[in-house]
This record gives C-alpha cells, sequence and structure tokens, in this order.
C-alpha cells in the first residue's frame, strides 16, 4: 500500500533489514526516487523486492526487457541493495537465459554484459547462437505478439539447421520449440470450452 512504503524520517539502525518493493503495489514514489529515498534512510543495506515477467502479468509470454537488467542491478548496488528477491514466470522458455546472467551479473557487477550474453548463447546454442540472439533480442526489445510465433519457429528452424541432432543445443532447440507451441496455444484461446481443453 502507500503508507507502507513510506520511508521513516529517522535513520535505521544498521541491524535493521529492510526489503523494498518500488517496482509496483505502491503509489507513495516512482520507482527510482522510492530506491533513493530508503537508501538514504538506512545505515546498512536493503533487499529489494521485484517482478521479472511474472505469470500473472506476462501470462507466460516473453516480456522481460533483457538488456536494462545491467543498469538496474547497477543501480540497486549504488543504493545499498544487497539482496534481492524476484517474482517471475514459471516458463523457462522467455526467462532462462535472463536468470542465467542475472546469477552472472550479482557475482560480478562488472563484468561485461555482452559478452557474458554471448558466452551463454554459444556455450548453450554453439553454431545457432546467432540465429537465438535474434529470437532472444526481439523477445526482449520487440516482442510481436501472436506474430512472434511465425517469427521464433523460422529462428528456432535456423538454429536446428546448424546443430547436429541430438546434442545438447538441438535438445535445447527443441524444448524452446515446445515453448513457442505454448504460446501458440495462448493465442489460440478464445476462451470457449474447445479452446481451454486444447
Amino acid at each position: 500500500g502507500t503508507t507502507n512504503a513510506l520511508a521513516p524520517k529517522f535513520k535505521l539502525r544498521k541491524n535493521v533489514y529492510p526489503v523494498i518493493i518500488p517496482y509496483a503495489f505502491q503509489r507513495a514514489y516512482l520507482p527510482q526516487e522510492m530506491v533513493k529515498v530508503w537508501a538514504e534512510q538506512i545505515n546498512g543495506t536493503m533487499g529489494m523486492y521485484d517482478y521479472w515477467n511474472i505469470t500473472q502479468w506476462s501470462q507466460g509470454l516473453p516480456q522481460f526487457h533483457l538488456h536494462g537488467m545491467p543498469d538496474k542491478l547497477r543501480f540497486w548496488r549504488a543504493h545499498k541493495v544487497d539482496g534481492i528477491y524476484i517474482e517471475t514466470t514459471d516458463a523457462a522458455g522467455p526467462m532462462g537465459h535472463g536468470w542465467w546472467l542475472a546469477g552472472q551479473l550479482q557475482f560480478d557487477l562488472d563484468k561485461d554484459f555482452e559478452a557474458l550474453y554471448q558466452q551463454y548463447l554459444n556455450e548453450c546454442f554453439g553454431p545457432a547462437a546467432p540465429a537465438m540472439k535474434k529470437m532472444y533480442d526481439r523477445w526482449s526489445l520487440n516482442p510481436q505478439g501472436a506474430g512472434e510465433i511465425s517469427l521464433s519457429l523460422a529462428d528456432l528452424a535456423a538454429a536446428d539447421a546448424l546443430v547436429e541432432r541430438g546434442s545438447p543445443a538441438w535438445k535445447r532447440i527443441n524444448e524452446l520449440k515446445a515453448y513457442v507451441h505454448f504460446m501458440k496455444l495462448y493465442y489460440e484461446h478464445d476462451g470457449t470450452q474447445a479452446s481451454k481443453d486444447r
């Protein structure tokens, strides 16, 4: 609520560890303002609770701005945040790569995001990395709604043609094809019982 989000007017002792939720469910501050105000009122550190592509909002579809993550994590660190608690989707498809990157950056925020991202793509998809980057970048920067199904399947077909059948990369690509099938079912859902049964 609004009043529970207000920072105290006095400095908190070092042994008090608040966990703030600036990006949803409060109207007391703009999100970055809330982080700054709370950081001024604590003598120690604090935690951050955030929502990254949660199912209730995303319905399990890609909605997370992957490329904005490094700046957000750096902003938090600069404002006394040393622990994060994140709700996310239950689908690995739109967030698996994001969580790997977040884990790497949380250990060392000075690492180069683009180099880490390329490492993830190379290690998971080998020669198919460029096709997978194209898909993941579109999901992050400009998801196409129902049009994403044909675009993603084209990217996955291009990736599939570049890896050895049965390899770990091929298996990962096939798991993502299954995820895109979920997206297809989601967009075909029209509220009827037949649609629900499918």
